[in-house]
């Protein structure tokens, strides 16, 4: 078998197949969140081409790069946000991978947090051949741009602080903040109920101490 479709197939993971003349793989529409690729694939030596359209892909997935004889790959209508220097692309690229054909199209950028890759795609030879339709989702001041308009060097990241995962850090300092200052304040109240006790009895025994040294006189 040379070409397998699956389409519109609710699969969720990609299934394990063992097919060593498998050329084309189509998942197009088969709701695949799982990023983890079977190993059985990999003895796919003549596989060239993956369908991965609509599907609910974050990122590319790492195990990608294990497929040196790929010739096109299409993550079309997915969820993927962020192409950075650590991703598979880049593993590509420095493999001098000129062959690959790649498709991206509706996906929801972060062009701030994909600035290399935002770099990258000014490149005339780049590999992604829908790059003139790829647009930004985030940062708002950039939404709908298209990431070829873009220049990393003019844009405006200042407020990358407040990126959703970086909320949550932002959210988990402070909780670690106010939780220290809830411990100090519980400390310091214990410490003077208990001090509060000694200081009376020493002022009792110093009392004592008076009124015995008046009846030496």
């Amino acid at each position: 078998m040379k070409s397998l479709t699956l389409t519109n197939n609710p699969l969720f993971t990609i299934p394990e197949l063992s097919l060593p003349d498998l050329v084309h793989l189509d998942l197009n529409n088969a709701r695949l969140k799982s990023e983890i690729i079977p190993k059985s694939y990999f003895n796919s030596t003549k596989l060239q081409s993956i369908n991965f359209d609509r599907n609910k892909f974050k990122q590319l997935p790492d195990k990608l790069i294990e497929f040196s004889q790929m010739k096109s790959l299409s993550f079309r209508h997915n969820r993927i946000s962020i192409i950075d220097e650590f991703s598979p692309f880049a593993h590509w690229l420095t493999a001098n991978r000129t062959d690959l054909e790649f498709y991206l199209e509706n996906n929801p950028f972060d062009c701030c947090r994909s600035r290399w890759f935002v770099h990258y795609l000014h490149d005339s030879k780049n590999l992604v051949k829908d790059s003139a339709n790829l647009t930004c989702a985030l940062p708002k001041r950039y939404a709908g741009r298209r990431l070829i308009d873009l220049h990393t060097e003019l844009m405006d990241c200042s407020n990358e602080l407040f990126y959703p995962l970086n909320k949550l850090i932002l959210f988990l300092l402070c909780l670690s903040g106010m939780m220290i200052f809830i411990v100090l304040v519980v400390v310091t109240t214990l410490y003077r109920r208990l001090n509060i006790p000694v200081q009376r009895r020493r002022r009792r025994e110093y009392r004592s101490l008076q009124i015995d040294d008046d009846r030496l006189f």
